[in-house]
């Protein structure tokens, strides 16, 4: 019950001024909890959702859960069930979905999926392959081995078809 009379006198308002602070840090304390439980169900749900496909009962961390059901499907489900409620309530998480690259990305993810297969088969593991065997070869006259060689040259390929399967996707979406 809040006390209208008192407000006008000096202690009146002090109280109304301490009820405040303390509805304040009351406040913020529950935003913190409310923000570490959603970090913690992200973490949980990230956990689930890399459940081992086979043997889970072999794998360390999961094995008490293969005692309870050893179907991977369930706990991956669970996991990514999990994992897509706290996406919205961990803030961090959130703002970097809101992102306009992101966004963007959302936009035209079934453009990407449609367009990136075929110019994979059609450029991009011929241009993958000879990058990385011209890489392997040139890189042991420049003084690396031919394994950071080949590596070089699957970067190089895949900075440049990168931007060519985004550009064909962008073009098949609008």
């Amino acid at each position: 019950a809040y006390d209208t009379r008192s407000v006008n006198t000096k202690e009146g308002i002090e109280a109304d001024e301490a009820r405040w602070m303390m509805s304040q840090k009351s406040t913020r304390l529950r935003r913190w909890i409310a923000e570490a439980g959603s970090w913690c169900v992200l973490v949980m749900g990230l956990w689930l959702a890399s459940y081992p496909d086979g043997h889970g009962f072999e794998a360390v961390g999961f094995r008490w859960l293969a005692v309870m059901t050893p179907s991977a499907d369930c706990w991956q489900s669970i996991g990514a069930a999990l994992t897509v409620w706290s996406t919205r309530r961990v803030s961090l998480i959130r703002h970097s979905l809101e992102a306009t690259p992101i966004q963007y990305l959302g936009q035209i993810s079934f453009a990407l999926y449609v367009v990136h297969e075929p110019l994979l088969q059609v450029f991009g593991w011929v241009c993958t392959g000879d990058l990385a065997g011209y890489f392997s070869r040139a890189g042991q006259d420049m003084g690396f081995t031919e394994s950071d060689g080949a590596a070089i040259g699957m970067w190089m390929a895949f900075l440049f078809l990168t931007p060519v399967v985004v550009a064909v996707a962008d073009y098949a979406w609008r």
